[in-house]
């Protein structure tokens, strides 16, 4: 199943600064944090300022230094670099607080624009937590999987050579009882597979040239088939054995089918805001047309060629 998707620019994950500043009121002050938060721990106190456990988890998982739901301890090998981080970032902030720049209406502005962002982001994840569950992704396994033809798979081992007469030798000398593998890897121009006497493993039908497959599959287990030519040269088949293809167990693709779930409940929210929402372009773009068509100031412009003719 094709589990390539495009994810929306909105799962951009909020800037360090607002992730990271536990202290700040809605209103933009920068005060001081709470001794306590329910559930939470302190891990650094700046100047009676302090930043929590849940910050740095947060920022620690932005970074994917560790899965979601994990704790971020003192023995990962980034602990101290990030912790320092977060540190510096209160710091700057504090002094930015300090000096007033938080009253600069650009620097609020940007706040604003900041703070949108990571609403924006805490409203998709919201909606991910509540549809993509593990019983969903299970659901879409179980379905998929249902749907899934289940194709056969050939096991072969072969020999390349450049002619048909050698093709030809080769098959006579194997149907007399010569060894096959010990024939492969002494003729066989493939010197990849000869080296495993021939062996390919087991492929699918759409995995080989089409000549080379036709001929595989057509030919019963244990048997040599005929000298077949493909564009690499004139191949001696013998085919091993059949199945049909392996299914993946649900383990081997949880994260492929979560991720596939998660940019499509992504897309379906994202769509689902935009059709409920009165969305007006004030500023378009001028069109392709009245982008080649010269102003009058343009227009009165002469090149340094015709001014040069003009004298």
């Amino acid at each position: 199943m094709n589990l390539k998707h495009t994810l929306y620019s909105a799962l951009i994950g909020a800037s360090l600064g607002l992730a990271a500043c536990g202290g700040q009121s809605t209103g933009g002050e920068f005060g001081e944090a709470p001794a306590a938060r329910a559930g939470d721990n302190a891990v650094v106190s700046v100047d009676g300022s302090l930043i929590y456990a849940s910050d740095l988890n947060r920022e620690a998982e932005s970074k994917n230094y560790i899965k979601a739901g994990q704790d971020f301890t003192a023995d990962h090998p980034q602990y101290d670099a990030l912790l320092g981080q977060l540190v510096d970032q209160r710091l700057l902030a504090r002094k930015a607080n300090s000096d007033g720049l938080d009253k600069d209406p650009m620097v609020q502005r940007r706040l604003s624009t900041a703070r949108e962002r990571l609403l924006g982001n805490v409203a998709l994840e919201k909606a991910i937590a509540d549809t993509v569950t593990e019983k969903a992704a299970q659901d879409f396994y179980q379905e998929q999987i249902t749907m899934r033809q289940r194709g056969d798979e050939v096991r072969a081992s072969h020999i390349l050579v450049a002619t048909k007469d050698e093709a030809d030798a080769v098959k006579a000398k194997v149907d007399d009882g010569a060894d096959f593998a010990a024939m492969a890897a002494k003729l066989s121009t493939d010197r990849g597979s000869a080296a495993e006497g021939g062996d390919l493993g087991y492929f699918q039908a759409d995995a080989m040239v089409a000549p080379f497959a036709e001929r595989a599959f057509a030919t019963p287990v244990g048997e040599i088939a005929m000298p077949v030519q493909s564009q690499f040269g004139w191949h001696v088949i013998k085919v091993v054995d059949r199945r049909k293809s392996a299914v993946p167990s649900y383990e081997q693709m949880r994260e492929e089918v979560r991720q596939f779930l998660t940019y499509q409940e992504v897309e379906k929210f994202i769509t689902g805001l935009r059709e409920n929402a009165a969305i007006e372009y004030l500023n378009e773009t001028p069109t392709e047309e009245a982008a080649e068509t010269p102003t009058e100031a343009e227009a009165e412009k002469i090149t340094p060629q015709e001014a040069k003719e003009a004298e």
